[in-house]
């Protein structure tokens, strides 16, 4: 039964983690069959409907992260190899 809430909620407008810890919901579901999406539907329909924190959650934007996409930071860089390290020393 878990899977069918998880995959009927989003289409209800509901959040299946809290369907899922509501114990009336969960008591209102036990005798649907999973199969019968409609009957589901209805079912998590009628309980958004009494109990409007039973709802879509917000979603979560992603992560943030610090990485530089703009390109490496402008400024002295270290040669990649002896050779590198050479080659800038006796070019300049």
């Amino acid at each position: 039964m878990p899977n069918a809430v998880y995959q009927a909620a989003p289409a209800a407008g509901a959040d299946p983690l809290t369907l899922l810890d509501s114990l009336s919901f969960r008591t209102a579901v036990e005798a649907i069959d999973p199969a019968d999406t409609a009957a589901l539907t209805a079912a998590i329909t009628a309980a958004v409907t009494a109990n409007p924190r039973l709802g879509s959650a917000p979603v979560p934007g992603p992560a943030r992260g610090g990485a530089e996409f703009n390109g490496p930071p402008a400024g002295d860089r270290k040669p990649a190899s002896l050779a590198d390290a050479i080659a800038a020393k006796f070019s300049g």
